[in-house]
């Protein structure tokens, strides 16, 4: 038969297992007015705290007659996964960033395939200036975009350089292209109409996000929600639109 004390105690660790997703949700729809939707993501990482929650109030609480032991029980669980999450994903972004940054330094870069170095340290001097300004529609992504370029050494070598990241989004970055590039390439996508003669290039970039699946998991269990690219464009702007910034001023 079972217990009318233990199940009430798992009902009431249920709910507040589920209470964070379920206030945070509330509190995007009457905040944003125009939001996407959580995904099946979402709803999973619910389930999972509910059921956390329900859990831990029966291990915790058992037959406890006091309602706030197991409302307190299950509300625990919430709380320590995010802190652990939190310190997991934040430990694991920096090590991303800083093997990043590892394999697109200049040293690495400007190894050569063939062992004819002279070479192609020149191919790396003196290059022009592109200066990317993105522009968003929807939430700002959270993964970086990766800026790479096809030079051709003074030998006429061929090689794919990889020479930065977009890591912020609100804000225009400028890259220093190598002497020698023929193609710019964001996130594996050509960039066509480019002047590569210019000393300073001007790029708008147009970016399209949505939520990811795995972000909403995430996010149901108290991470930042995480955005991804889905829609891309590119506008070069000309020379005299550079000049009116005030880019080339002291060129």
């Amino acid at each position: 038969m079972l217990d009318r004390a233990l199940l009430r105690n798992v009902a009431w660790g249920c709910l507040a297992g589920a209470a964070p997703p379920v206030l945070k949700f509330a509190a995007v729809c009457a905040s944003i007015q125009a939001f996407e939707l959580p995904s099946a993501g979402f709803l999973a990482g619910s389930a999972l705290l509910t059921a956390a929650g329900g859990f831990a109030a029966w291990a915790l609480t058992g037959r406890e007659t006091r309602v706030v032991a197991a409302l307190l029980a299950g509300a625990a669980v919430p709380a320590l996964i995010a802190v652990g999450l939190s310190d997991y994903v934040e430990n694991s972004r920096l090590s991303r960033v800083s093997l990043a940054s590892l394999v697109n330094s200049p040293a690495r870069a400007e190894q050569p395939a063939d062992g004819n170095h002279a070479a192609e340290t020149v191919a790396y001097r003196g290059g022009s200036m592109l200066v990317i300004s993105p522009r968003v529609d929807g939430e700002l992504p959270t993964v970086p975009l990766s800026v790479s370029a096809e030079v051709i050494s003074p030998s006429g070598e061929r090689r794919l350089a990889d020479i930065g990241e977009i890591t912020s989004f609100s804000a225009p970055t400028a890259f220093t292209l190598p002497a020698g590039t023929r193609t710019v390439y964001i996130a594996g996508h050509e960039v066509d109409g480019l002047d590569l003669d210019s000393p300073v290039q001007m790029l708008d970039l147009a970016l399209s996000t949505v939520p990811t699946e795995s972000g909403d998991f995430l996010w149901a269990l108290g991470l930042k929600r995480e955005y991804e690219i889905f829609g891309m464009a590119f506008g070069v702007q000309t020379q005299m639109q550079a000049q009116d910034q005030g880019v080339l001023e002291n060129s």
